[in-house]
């Protein structure tokens, strides 16, 4: 009976995490995406502001790899952020994309879709961890390149 009463208790404790996780991700995607801060960032600091916005939608990405969601689903994620962020790098064009594509309300309705079903299997997760790789190089890549432009441009 006790070891009945740990597990539900510890059942209420996780679902009571997730809400918070993912009303945390509601609040994001919806600076993001809905106020525009996104596309914003990407006018007002050029690559730089790209790099952030993509950093905060991988926290998204980190819940959907926490809750140990379905593959499809991450690498839907990752290819939505993908998007969002290589395109976004496109000057004006790019923040005009953000405006329409909005990767984070994307990656928030795949999160709240998934959310309640049970884990998955942990095979195949290196083509995720793949993904994720290659938009954090990105992203660090796109910083580099920001400080590094900034630098000659105020020296």
């Amino acid at each position: 009976m006790a070891d009945g009463a740990v597990e539900l208790k510890s059942g209420r404790l996780e679902s009571g995490r997730r809400e918070r996780q993912l009303k945390r991700a509601r609040s994001i995607a919806y600076v993001l995406d809905d106020l525009y801060v996104d596309p914003a960032l990407g006018l007002l600091v050029p690559g730089l502001g790209d790099a952030i916005g993509a950093g905060f939608g991988l926290y998204l990405l980190s819940l959907a790899v926490r809750w140990r969601l379905p593959r499809w689903v991450l690498v839907k994620m990752l290819v939505n952020l993908t998007i969002d962020h290589v395109l976004g790098l496109v000057p004006v064009v790019g923040d005009l994309f953000d405006l329409a594509w909005k990767a984070n309300g994307r990656n928030l309705k795949l999160l709240e879709m998934e959310h309640t079903d049970p884990p998955s299997s942990v095979s195949g997760w290196w083509l995720v961890v793949a993904f994720l790789v290659l938009i954090v190089c990105s992203v660090g890549v796109t910083v580099w390149i920001a400080v590094d432009l900034g630098r000659r441009f105020f020296s």
